[in-house]
């Protein structure tokens, strides 16, 4: 879980104080959880996947997908999608729904 839980910190331009404070454990432990000595209590893994807009499996390796698939509901080319266009930055996603939108115009 260390890779994980620390990429999604720093995805966010996050400290690890500004992420234990908002899930309510100390900074020491969010170290100890990216360092491997210890791992995160069921609880502190709902806060954590809330918080963090992930699935648990996505914080545990367990999925590839930030979000649970939902069977039935998207395909595996949309989850994918999905996931892509989470990892970019906010300020920048404007960019991909131009570059969608233009496609539909020319009818590609």
């Amino acid at each position: 879980m260390k890779n994980r839980i620390q990429e999604l910190r720093k995805e966010r331009n996050m400290t690890q104080i500004a992420l234990s404070t908002q899930i309510g454990v100390s900074q020491e432990t969010i170290s100890a959880y990216e360092n491997e000595k210890n791992d995160p209590s069921l609880e502190n893994l709902l806060k954590l996947s809330k918080y963090l807009n992930v699935s648990i499996d996505y914080i545990l390796y367990q999925s590839k997908y930030r979000k649970t698939e939902m069977p039935g509901q998207l395909a595996e080319d949309e989850l994918l999608l999905l996931d892509m266009f989470h990892r970019v930055e906010r300020s920048r996603r404007q960019l991909i729904f131009s570059y969608v939108q233009g496609l539909i115009d020319r009818g590609i």
